[in-house]
């Protein structure tokens, strides 16, 4: 069998970046089918209505083909005008918040609101008939890149984490669409999008718990499951290189003396004739 060919990484973004001299950030994107570069301003530099106004323009220029698209229609302090009669992703996640997210496990709770946090500061102006496959891939992509910039800072998340946030995304719109608060098809174009393969995308992956760790830590918090992993790692898995016996983790018993003098003496019929 011939070896497959690796695939290609997806195109990285245009970065959101502070111009320089000013305190306000840009973006530059270009035509793909001219080369024509062009400079977008946003606002004022780490605001979150910039950072959602870059990630609007993203999701137009994405579905533009990578054209350039028009300048943002936005208000004197920079956030994008919105129609106060239409429903918004910054509505349904209020509701959704409100009447099911509270209904979930107390540990499923960080997820849902590191998720929704995300989204509103992506798209929380974003009309929900105007959310599709291609923003919510740009969503992606934002988990898997990270935010130094944020407060507090967000590091890339592995893949596995990021297929389990975007289904909770799904499944948001989906309980929105049970609202009327979108149409179903809407809903239903979200659930397409593939999840992130092993060796197909850039995201990292997570570090693997050891069975024993995981079983004597399967009903601890996450502290304790991490702290009990890297015990397990540093304490309890085969030494190389230090000494020890190859068959053993921790070396001889020092107690094997004084229990085999315990050990009571074979019977009549066990000793050998």
């Amino acid at each position: 069998m011939a070896p497959k060919k690796p695939q290609p990484s997806p195109k990285k973004p245009p970065a959101y970046r502070r111009r320089s001299g000013y305190d306000q950030a840009i973006v530059t994107l270009t035509d793909s089918a001219t080369g024509k570069r062009r400079d977008y301003w946003l606002g004022e530099y780490g605001s979150p209505q910039s950072r959602e106004l870059y990630y609007r323009l993203l999701a137009d220029y994405e579905s533009l083909g990578r054209r350039l698209p028009d300048k943002p229609d936005a208000a004197p302090g920079g956030r994008p005008t919105v129609d106060p009669d239409v429903q918004t992703v910054n509505n349904l996640v209020r509701d959704y918040w409100r009447r099911v997210a509270r209904d979930f496990l107390p540990k499923r709770h960080n997820a849902i609101k590191s998720t929704i946090r995300l989204l509103r500061r992506m798209d929380g102006n974003t009309p929900l008939n105007d959310y599709g496959p291609r923003r919510l891939r740009l969503l992606r992509e934002a988990m898997i890149a990270g935010d130094a910039a944020a407060s507090p800072p967000r590091k890339p998340w592995s893949r596995t984490t990021v297929n389990d946030r975007v289904r909770i995304v799904v499944a948001m719109f989906r309980w929105g669409a049970s609202q009327e608060m979108l149409p179903a098809t809407a809903a239903a174009a979200l659930a397409t999008v593939e999840p992130l393969r092993r060796g197909r995308t850039r995201a990292a992956e997570a570090r693997r718990v050891p069975p024993s760790a995981r079983r004597c830590c399967g009903r601890r918090s996450r502290t304790s499951r991490r702290r009990c992993a890297r015990w397990w790692s540093s304490s309890c898995l085969p030494a190389r290189g230090r000494g020890r016996s190859s068959g053993s983790a921790r070396g001889p018993d020092p107690r094997a003396p004084e229990r085999a003098a315990r050990r009571p003496p074979p019977r009549a019929q066990d000793r050998a004739p």
